[in-house]
């Protein structure tokens, strides 16, 4: 079967993007590669795997993943949240270590 075939099935709704991504509304993905972040790709992997799961009644305000890439000489973050700002402040604090590789105006540019 090719990925553009389609199998129709009767009887069940089609969601629209915006039902299948609820109650999430900011998505972010970050790409992290090279010696000079190796300390920010670190620190992300021990924090994420402090991560314990519980079933919830209601969905986090933010849920994030992270996967190493090419040997752990990199690193893929998704994040999303309840809203924009939960999300930028997630971000500004786990990419604080990368202030001093970008410089402090470029940093709190992209995360003010």
């Amino acid at each position: 079967m090719l990925l553009q075939d389609t199998i129709p099935m009767p009887n069940i709704p089609t969601r629209t993007l915006c039902d299948r991504l609820a109650p999430y509304a900011c998505y972010a993905m970050v790409l992290l590669y090279g010696p000079k972040v190796q300390d920010t790709i670190n620190e992300l992997e021990t924090l994420y795997n402090r991560i314990t799961v519980f079933k919830t009644k209601s969905p986090a305000d933010l849920i994030w993943s992270f996967s190493t890439i090419q040997n752990g000489k990199g690193a893929v973050v998704r994040i999303a949240g309840l809203e924009t700002e939960i999300v930028k402040k997630w971000l500004k604090q786990a990419l604080l270590s990368i202030e001093s590789i970008i410089g402090t105006d470029v940093y709190r540019q992209a995360l003010a």
